[in-house]
């Protein structure tokens, strides 16, 4: 690639204002002369690109057809022929829901690759664990930068002596979250120590179901699941509406619900699996609360009186996860390749 002329670069999923992440990733890079696109088909048969970014490669790493993936994958060999690279931002170790069926495709997939890039130090040893063929790739380690907010973070707000500690967990509802868990251990808990409002659209609707019926009749533990994503401005609404957020995954890497919370100025309560860890690392065991283990009344208990400990009107120091540096990092990345 020409050091003089911009960078032509295609992404997948294309950017949207509901997808936040790929937006500001997107946004980043033009900021730094880039020209960002989204896909047409999985690369467009007459338009050239510099880069294919992948996001979220569910199709390859668990497709649904194997033909029409293998389809795809020939196109996006051709393009590499052409001389185009190919990136994969591992987000994920693969999809939330299980592995593929058979396992050609996410091979085919992985020797595609011309470089990754991680969110996190502990997600660069989980992927080449996962997927050997990524080792001795160019890769680049960065952190998740922050999501922009539709509204104006308000400072942490401590609960009164008096007041329950109320703790949210809004987004999509599925099964890795465990908020079947979250709603049961809660329920072990009496009315005047916790409130809880589980929040989000209803991405698997039989859960959604039991959720909501095992809460009925228990005003302190709320239930707002929708047929569409809840709106940033009232996501953002309901965690402020919080002390604090509490994410008890069975499965993660990196978390984007971890960072719009802590954007709020709300502390949050995860296992210690993923970059979690890490994330704690960066910003403080005042607003990162790990756990080992199982999830328990007791490990919910000490988040709750952990939460009465933090000083109303804290805030949290977000800089290292800003864009404009992140950018400058992937652009240059981009351009070694």
């Amino acid at each position: 690639m020409r050091d003089s002329s911009p960078l032509r670069i295609a992404v997948s999923p294309k950017r949207t204002a509901t997808n936040e992440f790929v937006e500001q990733f997107s946004d980043a890079l033009e900021n730094c002369g880039a020209r960002v696109s989204g896909f047409v088909g999985p690369i467009a048969r007459r338009e050239r690109y510099d880069v294919a970014i992948f996001h979220w490669p569910n199709r390859f790493l668990k497709p649904r057809s194997t033909r029409r993936a293998l389809s795809e994958l020939a196109r996006l060999w051709l393009a590499k022929l052409r001389g185009m690279r190919v990136v994969w931002v591992a987000h994920n170790k693969g999809v939330h829901d299980g592995a593929a069926d058979s396992q050609l495709v996410p091979k085919l997939f992985i020797r595609s690759l011309d470089g990754v890039i991680h969110l996190s130090r502990a997600s660069r040893q989980i992927i080449t664990d996962a997927y050997p063929g990524t080792r001795g790739l160019p890769d680049l380690v960065i952190v998740h930068g922050r999501y922009r907010d539709a509204t104006i973070p308000r400072a942490f707000v401590a609960p009164s002596e008096r007041e329950p500690v109320v703790i949210a967990n809004v987004g999509l509802v599925r099964t890795y979250k465990n908020l079947e868990i979250l709603l049961d251990t809660a329920k072990r808990l009496d009315a005047d120590e916790i409130g809880l409002l589980l929040a989000g659209k209803r991405f698997d609707a039989d859960l959604a179901e039991r959720l909501e019926a095992s809460a009925a009749g228990l005003p302190h533990l709320r239930t707002d699941f929708r047929d569409e994503p809840v709106p940033q401005a009232e996501m953002e609404a309901m965690i402020d509406g919080a002390h604090g957020v509490v994410l008890p995954y069975s499965d993660i890497l990196n978390s984007g619900s971890a960072l719009q919370t802590l954007a709020r100025n709300r502390p949050i309560l995860t296992p210690a699996i993923g970059s979690m860890p890490e994330l704690a690392e960066m910003v403080g065991s005042t607003w990162v609360q790990l756990y080992d283990g199982a999830f328990t009344p007791e490990v919910l208990r000490g988040f709750l009186a952990h939460v009465r400990t933090i000083p109303d009107g804290a805030t949290v120091d977000l800089a290292q996860f800003e864009w404009d540096h992140i950018g400058e990092r992937i652009h240059a990345f981009l351009r070694s390749l």
